[in-house]
């Protein structure tokens, strides 16, 4: 007698009886439909508006959208940046709880932030996924990367090609983070290049953008791989200075 029909009613059963818990606090169930708990919800900041339509700074205060200071003077080479919200409360504690604390449960929650996003975003005919890379002694560190999990998952479920190694971190590319924003730039500029050979519009996925500087180099060498176009879709959004 096979047991799958067995273990599938269990499995039901356990739903039932033992519901899942919230993988940010793991102390409540999620709302039906939502990927965290209702108080770990409240802790998520939609980006929002106003903004820059190109990059998704958000800006302080009300009025209309209208482009930062850095995409005026030096438009970047991708179509666009969406984000699903600013890089603080919740969404800041997912984020790092999974690239530094091992909360790897966390990923199926991000993924879905991700999926709406993309979604929202309208964007049409992407035909590829393709992750912001990771150095490998990054990846030996943590373990994991976030952005080709993200990629893959968003890949699997709006039917894109997954491309993880399509792009490549070059070896003693220095790490941007505490760096001030034109240093950022000047070092990410440097710091990518293309393996394979791309085509048509991909979207480039990350998990944080700061300072728009890895979107950009990722962006031109996806457009020297042979893409038409690119557009990048990150989980948060810093408010800092681009």
């Amino acid at each position: 007698m096979s047991l799958g029909p067995v273990r599938e009613l269990l499995r039901g059963l356990g739903r039932v009886l033992l519901p899942p818990l919230c993988p940010l606090c793991r102390a409540r169930a999620p709302a039906p439909g939502e990927p965290f708990c209702p108080r770990c919800c409240q802790r998520l900041t939609p980006l929002g508006e106003p903004r820059c339509p190109v990059c998704a700074l958000p800006f302080g205060g009300a009025g209309p959208n209208h482009p930062c200071p850095r995409c005026s003077s030096s438009p970047p080479p991708f179509r666009r940046l969406v984000a699903w919200g600013r890089y603080q409360g919740g969404l800041l504690e997912a984020i790092q709880g999974f690239k530094y604390g091992g909360q790897v449960h966390l990923i199926g929650a991000l993924a879905a932030l991700l999926l709406d996003t993309f979604d929202a975003a309208g964007q049409e005919g992407p035909a590829a996924a393709v992750p912001v890379p990771c150095d490998p002694s990054t990846l030996r560190r943590r373990g994991c990367d976030l952005p080709a999990l993200l990629a893959r998952r968003l890949a699997r479920a709006r039917g894109l090609a997954w491309r993880p190694t399509a792009l490549a971190k070059l070896p003693g590319a220095p790490d941007l983070v505490g760096l001030a924003a034109d240093e950022r730039h000047r070092a990410a500029s440097r710091a990518f290049r293309p393996r394979e050979r791309l085509q048509g519009s991909v979207v480039l996925v990350d998990d944080v953008a700061t300072s728009t500087a890895t979107a950009r180099a990722c962006a031109r060498a996806c457009r020297a791989a042979g893409a038409r176009d690119v557009w990048v879709l990150v989980l948060a959004r810093t408010p800092l200075t681009p």
